[in-house]
């Protein structure tokens, strides 16, 4: 039995959606499986900071975090925490900077230099990373 053209077209238009969503779910499983990493490290190296300088405001400790991680000067770290401010902490309504966000936006950075990718997160990196950070800090 010889397939028409028709049939050929849908055939080959099913395998490339699924091809796709193939794709789409192992990008998902790297930026999951890299998330979870990076959100142990940083809550590791956060509980670190917070033990070694107890007297430091929140904002101070997010500051080290992001200088620590990042090989960075003060002045960079304070606009990486303004840039995480803008991105998780303003909308829908504004609200204290967290550690959550200060990760997530971390996060969301390397991975996008790493993966060296123009594509769209194909995961919930917020899930994820409150998933893995205790409610209390």
């Amino acid at each position: 039995m010889e397939l028409n053209n028709t049939d050929n077209l849908e055939s080959q238009a099913d395998t490339g959606w699924f091809r796709s969503m193939i794709a789409s779910w192992r990008q998902a499983r790297q930026e999951n499986r890299f998330v979870i990493g990076v959100s142990r490290e940083l809550l590791t190296l956060y509980r670190k900071i917070s033990a070694e300088y107890p007297e430091l405001s929140e904002r101070e400790r997010f500051k080290m975090l992001v200088m620590s991680r990042n090989n960075c000067d003060e002045m960079t770290a304070y606009e990486i925490l303004k840039f995480a401010e803008g991105s998780y902490a303003a909308w829908p309504v504004k609200r204290e900077l967290t550690l959550c966000d200060v990760i997530h936006y971390l996060g969301v950075r390397e991975f996008s230099v790493k993966s060296d990718t123009e594509h769209w997160m194909h995961s919930n990196f917020s899930a994820r990373i409150k998933s893995i950070i205790p409610n209390v800090l």
